[in-house]
């Protein structure tokens, strides 16, 4: 669950067990699909689109954590984001991550 999908490094035993997850429409299905919405936000190309993109994240995603009550919690999770949405967007200003790389 916690691995990038789009990265093409899943085995097939961890795309079935994937697949498996997310056609049940679990709440644990649902909350791993609102968190891997967020490489959405990640992956926005200026400031201007990041700030467009959480605005549209956090419209979709309080629909669908209304709508079900395990899912409540992650209304704790976007209310943090929306009320730290341009300290995220600074980070295409600044260039900095909180990643480790190792040479």
């Amino acid at each position: 669950m916690l691995k990038n999908t789009e990265a093409g490094n899943l085995t097939a035993n961890q795309v079935t067990a994937l697949q498996e997850l997310v056609s049940d429409r679990s709440a644990t299905a649902e909350a791993w699909i609102i968190k891997e919405k967020l490489r959405w936000i990640q992956q926005a190309p200026t400031p201007r689109g990041a700030r467009w993109r959480i605005t549209h994240y956090l419209n979709v995603m309080r629909v669908a954590v209304a709508d079900n009550a395990l899912l409540k919690p992650m209304a704790k999770a976007l209310n943090t984001l929306e009320r730290d949405a341009e300290q995220v967007v600074r980070r295409w200003l600044s260039g900095l991550t909180n990643r480790t790389w190792k040479a």
